[in-house]
């Protein structure tokens, strides 16, 4: 008697929760993927599988199968190149990229609320070369988005991160590390 009556309500309780499945807000088709041109396969994702104020951005694999759970942590949409603007969380549009550039170079990347005010939030997608692109950051672009070249992999629930991010000084097109710097859409 005791057993039946704890475990219909409990039967109950899940046969709902998989009656709907949790998606994402995105819808299908909405925003790009950040790619970095210095480390194949990976993309900017929120970490640690919440999107709140201040969640560190970092880079992860890529999603392989567009249309999972992932999405909702790496699709951004874009100003759009040479425009000036803020960088959205699709899934979250409340929530926009924003670059730590207060104290130059080794800056965090983060998620914070949308502010057009703030110059963190201030990005430009200029093309390099081909699908190639810098994102550069505040008024005058002097900062980039940038991979840290000798950062190493996090494991961390539900998703790890395979790579650091951070801002720093943009490099010219000779300099040895520029490649940490580009980027594409996808």
């Amino acid at each position: 008697m005791f057993i039946p009556t704890l475990l219909l309500p409990l039967l109950a309780t899940l046969a709902l929760s998989f009656a709907s499945p949790i998606s994402p807000r995105a819808s299908k088709g909405e925003g790009s993927y950040f790619r970095s041109s210095s480390t194949p396969n990976t993309c900017l994702t929120v970490q640690n599988g919440y999107a709140a104020i201040g969640s560190t951005v970092a880079l992860t694999n890529c999603v392989a199968i567009p249309g999972t759970y992932l999405d909702e942590f790496q699709l951004f949409s874009p100003t759009g190149a040479q425009k000036r603007g803020p960088i959205k969380l699709v899934a979250h549009p409340e929530l926009c990229l924003e670059a730590d550039i207060s104290n130059g170079n080794g800056g965090k990347v983060t998620v914070q609320s949308c502010d057009a005010s703030r110059e963190g939030q201030a990005f430009s997608i200029g093309s390099v070369e081909g699908s190639k692109m810098k994102i550069t950051i505040g008024e005058n672009g002097s900062q980039c988005l940038d991979v840290v070249k000798d950062s190493a992999p996090i494991d961390a629930k539900p998703y790890g991160s395979i790579k650091d991010l951070q801002t720093w000084e943009c490099h010219g097109a000779d300099h040895p590390d520029v490649a940490q710097q580009y980027f594409s859409l996808a």
